[in-house]
């Protein structure tokens, strides 16, 4: 049995699956769905990681710690790129009403 490396785990569940949970977060956020479908979505995608992860490089299939870990992983790229994409919503659909105050923040204008 081989051992999850730590060049597999950077590799497929940062780089790969971490741009999957991008991808979700981002086209909830263009859609304005709630944050919230990012948890099932999020937690499917881990479903497909570990399969992946048993399928191709022979890990666990059933690691309850491993599954929790990529799903988080998965759960704050959806998060910050559904931040990201609403911020950005936000700032350009009403550029009248709010003004960017960080990366992922607005706020009110202050009317003058």
């Amino acid at each position: 049995m081989l051992v999850e490396s730590w060049t597999v785990i950077f590799i497929v569940s940062i780089v790969i699956f971490g741009a999957g949970g991008f991808a979700i977060g981002n086209a909830l956020a263009q859609q304005w769905q709630s944050a919230l479908w990012i948890v099932p979505y999020g937690l499917l995608l881990a479903l497909l990681e570990r399969f992946l992860i048993f399928a191709l490089f022979k890990g666990e299939l059933l690691s309850l710690i491993a599954y929790l870990l990529n799903s988080a992983i998965i759960l704050l790229f959806a998060l910050f790129a559904y931040r990201l994409r609403l911020t950005y919503k936000m700032i350009s659909q009403y550029p009248w009403l709010y003004e960017r105050t960080g990366l992922l923040s607005w706020q009110a204008k202050e009317n003058n």
